[in-house]
């Protein structure tokens, strides 16, 4: 059974830097950066350090002239959170399709952004508009999840997702400095208090070295080590009983772990 935290949840979205960023930006004027595509969506917390991986990079992977994407999903009441990486970019998606779109399905589309990014209650990790998903990031999530999906779809409405790095990136860009970024204290307080306040499973499906920089003692505590699950094969996050077994433990199917969590079976304390 889901521990009941909501005041302590809505007390923690109110420090949410991303609402701070956003709160003198009118979806009107965030629409109008996008299709220009003149505006980059850098939160001031993070500009250093992104500066500093781009500057190391012959060629600049990160494109930040679309909305970042720390959170998606449920976070309020979980049973399962994904740990990723950073969202990916599809220039005919992200940018020529969306140029195509009537005003008023970007509008909803910019609102359904921010309603992820400010932790609002109803968020859904894939969204049952289908073009809605295929602009928010080609349809990925809908083909990882699809194995959850063919056993029940609802399980959808209780998986929540969060990414190492919120901004897009043109391929996979490994992270391998010391920096952090100043969001990323804030995505800490998130973890730490999914830890505490319910009883959510963990999946590392990519940058597990990252995230244990980010939340080692968490990861690797006593306490809370049975609660984290980890992808042995990050270039591919599908997650599926195949792609989840762990060959160094084949009596532990990770895969049937989560789904027993989410049909309320087992409770990971």
């Amino acid at each position: 059974m889901v521990k009941k935290a909501y005041p302590k949840y809505e007390n923690l979205k109110k420090h949410n830097p991303w609402k701070d960023y956003f709160q003198d930006k009118s979806d009107d004027e965030i629409l109008c950066r996008i299709v220009a595509w003149d505006y980059e969506f850098i939160h001031p917390d993070d500009v250093e350090a992104m500066s500093r991986h781009d500057n190391g990079k012959k060629n600049k992977t990160f494109v930040y002239n679309k909305l970042p994407k720390p959170y998606r999903g449920n976070l309020k009441n979980p049973k399962l959170v994904i740990l990723s990486l950073n969202p990916g970019f599809n220039e005919r998606v992200n940018r020529t399709l969306f140029d195509m779109l009537s005003p008023e399905f970007q509008k909803e589309f910019i609102k359904l952004s921010k309603d992820n990014l400010f932790l609002e209650d109803g968020c859904r990790i894939i969204s049952k508009d289908k073009k809605v998903d295929d602009v928010l990031d080609n349809g990925y999530w809908t083909k990882q999840l699809s194995d959850i999906a063919k056993i029940n779809d609802n399980y959808l409405d209780k998986i929540g997702l969060i990414q190492f790095i919120p901004y897009a990136s043109k391929n996979y860009d490994s992270w391998d400095g010391e920096d952090r970024l100043g969001t990323q204290d804030f995505t800490k307080e998130i973890i730490i208090h999914l830890l505490e306040e319910t009883h959510a499973l963990f999946l590392v499906m990519r940058a597990k070295e990252q995230w244990e920089k980010l939340i080692r003692q968490e990861m690797h505590s006593d306490k809370y080590k049975d609660r984290f699950l980890y992808n042995r094969n990050p270039r591919c996050q599908k997650l599926s009983q195949r792609n989840l077994m762990d060959e160094n433990a084949p009596n532990q199917d990770q895969f049937q772990m989560i789904l027993d969590v989410l049909e309320d079976k087992k409770s990971i304390d």
